[in-house]
């Protein structure tokens, strides 16, 4: 598995290796760099948000050059600790980095809240018990507050992100024990009504939405809101392309009897994940409805030997493919039953 996310982002680094693809870009380019990979070989699918590894995933999203800049500045922020780094307190602080180096070699730990929260308190602490200094050296000091202030700043926003977070995954559990409590039964109106609130409210809390707009496209196509529920899944699928978001869009458009539009979403679907069962099946339903029977079942039968125990895709394989290749079977039926009489006659 990592190394499958190493050669991902490799693919998303060499589309873009002086100024990277963006930031916050990587979900979105490495889900299609994953559908390539996977085309070689064979494995499953999983949403990729970051790259598991700090050094990729800053040189995926800002480059080459943005990679520089921010060892430059982390640099910066801990030049005064290496010209300290005799005093006992700045062996032990150079020892907790070392393990948040190799930390950072399989999780993106610069961009996690706990890490910025503990970075604030380690500069505070280290300030609040510094003993002053004969010769002070006053750029050291300004660019040590400059990165003091900043980390504090970063502290604030993601102590507001993260609690935005917490909300958004509170009422998407609440959300999720109210469709539990109605599985086995017809939901009333104003159950899904009362779970699609809770997703509306969620989704103005957080900042990451795709999940939240997926749930939400799906209650919302259990209530019959066909035109908001495609809103949402494209919206989900726009925050971060995933197979199963593109096959809901193709549902929908399908429901509306747009064939045609349903079978782009389709093929986005198992071009994302090139062994995806159900998009391969779906695709080859509404290849036949489209006439085009000939493909389609060539799409089902792919289908078929992806996931053979399937009773669905089995159905779908026999009712729409199999009386199309009857009339051949008839007629090679009726010649063997003419030349039988021909021998009989001749036997006779």
């Amino acid at each position: 598995g990592r190394w499958l996310l190493a050669r991902i982002s490799a693919d998303v680094v060499s589309q873009a290796p002086a100024q990277g693809v963006g930031l916050g870009g990587y979900a979105h380019h490495a889900a299609w760099a994953q559908g390539g990979e996977l085309a070689r070989s064979a494995g499953p699918w999983a949403p990729l948000r970051d790259a598991h590894h700090q050094g990729l995933q800053l040189t995926a999203e800002l480059g080459l050059v943005g990679l520089a800049l921010a060892l430059l500045l982390l640099w910066l922020l801990f030049a005064p600790l290496w010209r300290s780094r005799r005093e006992p307190e700045a062996q032990a602080a150079w020892l907790a980095l070392a393990g948040l180096g190799l930390f950072s070699l399989s999780e993106t730990v610069l961009l996690r809240v706990e890490t910025v929260l503990a970075a604030v308190g380690w500069l505070a602490l280290a300030h609040a018990t510094r003993a002053p200094r004969a010769h002070p050296v006053p750029e050291t000091g300004c660019l040590a507050r400059a990165g003091a202030w900043g980390l504090v700043a970063a502290a604030v926003a993601a102590v507001f992100v993260s609690a935005g977070d917490l909300r958004a995954d509170w009422l998407h559990a609440r959300g999720l024990a109210r469709l539990a409590a109605i599985q086995h039964r017809a939901p009333v109106a104003t159950e899904l009504q009362a779970v699609d609130c809770d997703y509306t409210r969620a989704l103005a809390s957080s900042v990451h939405g795709a999940e939240l707009r997926l749930a939400r496209a799906l209650v919302r196509r259990a209530r019959g809101l066909d035109t908001e529920a495609l809103a949402d899944a494209r919206a989900a699928f726009a925050l971060q392309p995933a197979p199963e978001r593109a096959l809901l869009v193709g549902d929908l458009l399908s429901a509306r009897r747009q064939h045609a539009a349903a079978v782009w979403w389709y093929r986005v679907a198992v071009t994302l994940h090139p062994r995806y069962a159900r998009g391969y099946n779906n695709l080859g339903v509404a290849l036949v409805r489209l006439d085009e029977r000939g493909v389609g079942c060539d799409t089902l039968r792919r289908a078929v030997s992806l996931r053979p125990f399937d009773p669905t895709i089995r159905e779908n394989w026999h009712t729409l493919c199999r009386p199309y290749r009857q009339p051949r079977r008839r007629k090679r039926r009726r010649r063997i039953s003419a030349r039988a009489r021909r021998v009989a006659s001749l036997l006779r």
